[in-house]
């Protein structure tokens, strides 16, 4: 069909009857060409062209400007990175504990993704796709349109009002659950009773102490936003604590509860005028505690009805909001070069999942993920695998000593992991780190019960070695046992447990653990290590070079000399 007929069919046609339709031909053409536009073509372009003409023909044609290859991939980055800096602010205060921050920075990101993906799709003149976004994204954000109108084509600088029902960010007078707090009291179960209440409360980041060394120990190597002090402590009074912590330079100003029993109340107002804060009775209660601390520091502690109402919200909006990309997305809306706006959005998800987790709420994890799975099918299958990243955090921070964030991690992973033998060895040195010695104790009694399989007999030897540095011995032991009983012929572990056992002064449990160390070694000699080879233990590269090592080891009578003279 020739091109004169093809134009007066278009025309013909009741859909394409206004379309714009652009004839190109070369020189030898122009008859052609002339009969084109009187059958009803719009423009014509004779070959060869330049690429700026190529451009403008068209442009004019559609009143539009074309945007260019290298101008579009400058709009994606401005646009998602703008929305992956939202995402950035959500990670960020999800690492610094803060979780009602983070709920309140979700929401607003949730905004963000629709103002800064309709802003792209205006800047690149895709109007009608610009429209639908704010069209879906309005429904969830009521403000979002007039944002955008105010605001399309700017500079993407402040923060969008999201506008999204009530708000959901913290009022200023509630309490951090994140503030730092020192209880020194030499009961253990009534630090087992704080642990609990300040859980109820849901404040979180605590280290507890069982006597006065510690407490000022704790008090001169962190700076604490409260301090509660029992009256009596084992080897130090509570009041010379007081005196100490005072005189000294990391937490002269610190708040101080003084914690009182019913025969020592008499010397409450003498403690007072000493520099206590204030003071409470024992037995405490939850309600005492939180009385306590909404006086001293005149803010409130957000109830867990109210942390649940905050956590409904967010679900709601997160639930619209997926709904809505959901529906876009099918509509071809975020694909190629918008795919990076879906990605951070996954992002965006997960980070608020770990959020929750942090947080112990299970319940919103699942929800979430549930919800999620409408645009990312695997969602639950790719948030699993972050169990190991969570580990490698944790590990990480651990090195860096910043053990509330590395406990945080480790908390993460044992959520969606609960037998992660690596998480509880990690939670247990962050919780020492912390001054936590129940916790740290309670985590590695976890990673020798746990039963998980892969990798075990090097992470108990691990857990051993790692028990026996921070001195609870008891879970050393505990690790050990377990390995002997199923490598018997290891003589490094007879050797380990003699050596705790000496360290506790059960200096003749140490000769007896010994003996068994000698015979393996005798055994190893005589070639029956079949059962050591392939054991997953750190070995040395050939028997000659274990059986060196262990015919150094000292004689049990050494050993007890030698501890015995330290």
């Amino acid at each position: 069909m020739s091109a004169p007929k093809v134009v007066a069919a278009l025309r013909s046609d009741e859909d394409n009857k206004e379309t714009p339709i652009l004839f190109t031909h070369n020189a030898n053409d122009k008859e052609n060409a002339e009969k084109v536009m009187r059958a009803g073509a719009t423009a014509s372009l004779q070959w060869p062209v330049n690429k700026k003409t190529f451009h403008k023909t068209p442009e004019k044609l559609l009143n539009k400007r074309i945007v260019t290859k290298s101008e579009e991939e400058e709009l994606v980055s401005i646009f998602v990175d703008r929305f992956k800096t939202s995402v950035d602010k959500v990670k960020n205060l999800r690492w610094d504990g803060k979780t009602e921050e983070a709920e309140s920075a979700f929401v607003e990101t949730l905004g963000e993704f629709f103002f800064a993906s309709s802003s792209l799709h205006d800047a690149r003149e895709d109007h009608d796709k610009a429209k639908r976004i704010i069209r879906e994204g309005k429904s969830i954000f009521p403000r979002l349109e007039n944002d955008f109108q105010n605001r399309a084509g700017g500079a993407p600088e402040e923060t969008l009002d999201n506008g999204a029902g009530a708000r959901v960010d913290a009022p200023a007078d509630k309490i951090d659950p994140q503030i730092s707090k020192l209880v020194a009291d030499s009961n253990n179960n009534s630090l087992a009773i704080y642990r609990e209440f300040f859980s109820e409360l849901q404040l979180g980041n605590v280290s507890l102490v069982g006597d006065g060394p510690s407490a000022l120990r704790e008090g001169d190597a962190k700076i604490f936003d409260l301090v509660f002090l029992n009256y009596h402590l084992s080897d130090m009074s509570g009041v010379k604590v007081l005196a100490a912590i005072r005189a000294g330079e990391t937490n002269p100003d610190v708040p101080i509860v003084m914690i009182y029993g019913s025969k020592d109340r008499a010397f409450a107002n003498e403690d007072l005028r000493s520099g206590a804060t204030a003071s409470i009775d024992r037995p405490t209660k939850a309600e005492h505690l939180q009385d306590a601390i909404e006086s001293i520091l005149n803010k409130r502690i957000q109830s867990k009805s109210e942390i649940q109402n905050i956590s409904a919200h967010c679900l709601d909006i997160a639930s619209k909001s997926i709904g809505a990309v959901f529906v876009m997305k099918k509509a071809g809306i975020y694909k190629g070069a918008d795919a990076p706006f879906v990605d951070s959005f996954f992002e965006l998800l997960t980070t608020m999942m770990e959020v929750y987790l942090d947080r112990g709420d299970k319940k919103s994890t699942e929800g979430l993920s549930e919800q999620g799975r409408n645009i990312f099918p695997d969602i639950g299958a790719r948030f699993s695998e972050r169990t190991n990243e969570c580990v490698s955090r944790g590990t990480k921070l651990l090195e860096e000593k910043k053990y509330g964030q590395a406990k945080s991690e480790y908390k993460t992973a044992l959520t969606l992991n609960e037998i992660n033998m690596e998480a509880f060895i990690g939670l247990g040195e962050s919780c020492h780190g912390l001054g936590d010695v129940d916790g740290a104790n309670e985590a590695f009694q976890q990673a020798i019960s746990s039963p998980e399989s892969t990798g075990k007999q090097k992470l108990l030897m691990r857990l051993g070695l790692i028990a026996c540095r921070y001195e609870y011995y008891e879970a050393a032991l505990g690790a050990y046992d377990q390995l002997i009983s199923t490598y018997q012929l290891d003589p490094r572990l007879f050797y380990n447990k003699a050596l705790i056992h000496v360290r506790k002064k059960r200096v003749w449990k140490g000769t007896s653990s010994f003996e068994p160390c000698r015979i393996a070694r005798r055994r190893i000699f005589a070639g029956e290590d079949a059962a050591q080879k392939g054991s997953g233990l750190d070995e040395p590269d050939s028997r000659r070079g274990t059986a060196v090592s262990i015919a150094r080891l000292p004689a049990p009578i050494q050993i007890r000399r030698f501890f015995d003279g330290r």
